[in-house]
């Protein structure tokens, strides 16, 4: 009996972190704060696109917004959070699969009039 549940267990845990990640950042995001950059590591980008199951979407395809990585992409576009910026996340429900599309700081810092950019690592 113990075996079983050990198993069932295992097989839960697989399934729960089965999901494909395109194109993230292997070694994560940086992004500028309002206190100097932070460095956002890949696994809390994975978190936040986690988040973005079950939530309304931002656009109903990813295409629409000519959103950096994803201008071709017919996928729902998600906003997440990650502290002060912002990361978009196309999801393909069917496949279980995140697609990072862009960051965006929270701030302007640069002082150009736009909010700033973040990079990847």
């Amino acid at each position: 009996m113990k075996t079983i549940a050990v198993t069932a267990l295992a097989l839960l845990a697989t399934s729960v972190s089965a999901a494909t990640y395109q194109d993230f950042p292997a070694g994560g995001l940086s992004c500028p704060t309002s206190s100097g950059d932070k460095l956002t590591p890949l696994v809390d980008l994975k978190k936040a696109a986690d988040g973005v199951k079950g939530t309304t979407p931002r656009e109903t395809s990813a295409s629409n917004l000519a959103s950096g990585k994803c201008t071709s992409l017919d996928q729902p576009l998600y906003d997440a959070s990650i502290g002060e910026s912002t990361i978009g996340i196309a999801y393909d429900e069917a496949k279980d699969t995140f697609y990072f599309c862009y960051a965006q700081a929270g701030g302007d810092y640069d002082g150009d009039g736009w909010p700033d950019g973040c990079t990847e690592q």
